[in-house]
């Protein structure tokens, strides 16, 4: 049965005055500036508050106490973003950055998918290094009696595929922005890997938001709090085919949580999530150069038809990216740190490779051939296989703003 109706928990609150805050435009912006800024760059930031909250208890205390005074808040973490959702004007700051745990481990036996379960301050390169390495503890099963810890430890290697070019992003963070990147053609954006969310709203009440269980009827929600019902209308627009990041997202028969994928914290703050993780397969990491534009196009065709090749990504650099790879690397030799690439590459195309070793002399000898009637070859590209080598092409695909 569809249900559109959600009811809010409420959770007992702290004393506003036992949590760390800092108070005065001033202080904060001698003393606290990064916290007036994120990567966009925009100026102008300034706050009369700056909270570093340790709990859900503490959200609450703190959001109740700034309704009080109506002031707004403004949600922080890594501040890793480039739209200026970090930064605040006027109000207060709310930093996340302390609730930075992993909660647990679980198996949903219903899709035969496992998750983790963190807080949201986590970044996606701490969850990765926590699943590729199993460093969890046995009282980390969701739930405890599953031993889902230790049942975790005999499967393969699993991690989190969402690759938003920013690494040290925190998963609350990109969850409030849908992020994407190079996989997101196929494995699609956050909003596929999100399995259930928690979130703070402004009533200082709990929303618990597992995926599949509110969906909207005559594309509207209900919202049952203490302070009465609130009805959440969806927009009526229709979403473009195409990637985008504009808006709230919407469809008339909407699953709850995907209201708050996506939303930049507007309707509240995200406390904990549960995200997928998928089986790891080792990847082979290639940079092909072109001296024509044309050939490079041609290529992508032939790797997206390709019947044995797969790739994770297909990433495209025309010859101004290029050039200013050069030019950094002429004055900064470390900060792309990779061979010259030659003054007469117009044109690159980054791919990874899922393969295993029985596969890796057949790719070679096909992605040869296809470079080859392209009018480039092996002898042209950049390919690595080991951790290290992967991560310097990782850099220089990063190194492009």
């Amino acid at each position: 049965m569809i249900n559109n109706v959600i009811v809010a928990q409420q959770i007992e609150e702290v004393p506003f005055e036992n949590i760390r805050s800092v108070k005065g435009e001033m202080i904060i912006s001698e003393d606290f500036p990064s916290y007036l800024v994120d990567e966009s760059k925009i100026s102008g930031g300034h706050a009369e508050y700056l909270f570093f909250p340790n709990t859900e208890e503490e959200i609450v205390a703190l959001i109740k106490k700034m309704k009080e005074e109506e002031l707004m808040i403004t949600i922080s973490a890594a501040r890793t973003g480039i739209v200026g959702s970090a930064v605040p004007f006027g109000g207060a700051v709310l930093s996340l950055e302390r609730m930075d745990s992993v909660i647990g481990l679980g198996y949903d036996e219903d899709v035969r998918k496992w998750f983790l379960r963190v807080q949201p301050a986590i970044s996606l390169d701490e969850i990765n290094h926590i699943v590729r390495l199993k460093k969890l503890e046995l009282n980390q099963s969701i739930p405890q009696e599953g031993n889902w810890v230790q049942k975790f430890e005999e499967e393969h290697t699993h991690y989190y595929p969402v690759d938003p070019t920013e690494m040290t992003a925190s998963i609350g963070g990109t969850i409030g922005a849908n992020a994407s990147g190079a996989r997101s053609f196929k494995y699609g954006a956050t909003r596929e890997w999100i399995r259930r969310i928690r979130v703070i709203i402004g009533t200082g009440e709990v929303l618990v938001i597992p995926r599949g269980k509110y969906n909207a009827i005559d594309g509207k929600f209900i919202v049952k709090t203490s302070k009465g019902d609130y009805e959440l209308k969806l927009p009526t627009y229709k979403m473009p085919g195409a990637k985008n990041a504009a808006g709230l997202y919407t469809k008339p028969d909407m699953d709850l949580i995907d209201l708050f994928i996506g939303s930049e914290g507007v309707f509240g703050a995200i406390s904990e999530a549960d995200v997928w993780l998928k089986e790891h397969t080792p990847q082979m990491s290639n940079v092909a150069f072109f001296k024509n534009e044309n050939d490079a196009l041609d290529f992508v065709i032939k790797l997206r038809t390709s019947e044995k090749i797969k790739p994770e990504f297909i990433e495209f650099f025309e010859d101004h990216a290029l050039t200013l790879l050069r030019n950094k690397q002429k004055e900064e030799p470390k900060f792309v740190d990779m061979p010259t690439i030659s003054e007469d590459i117009t044109t690159a195309i980054s791919f990874d490779l899922p393969y295993s070793e029985e596969t890796l002399n057949e790719y070679f000898s096909e992605i040869s051939i296809m470079l080859e009637e392209c009018n480039s070859s092996l002898s042209n590209t950049w390919s690595a296989y080991e951790d290290r080598e992967i991560a310097r092409i990782k850099h220089f695909r990063h190194a492009v703003p």
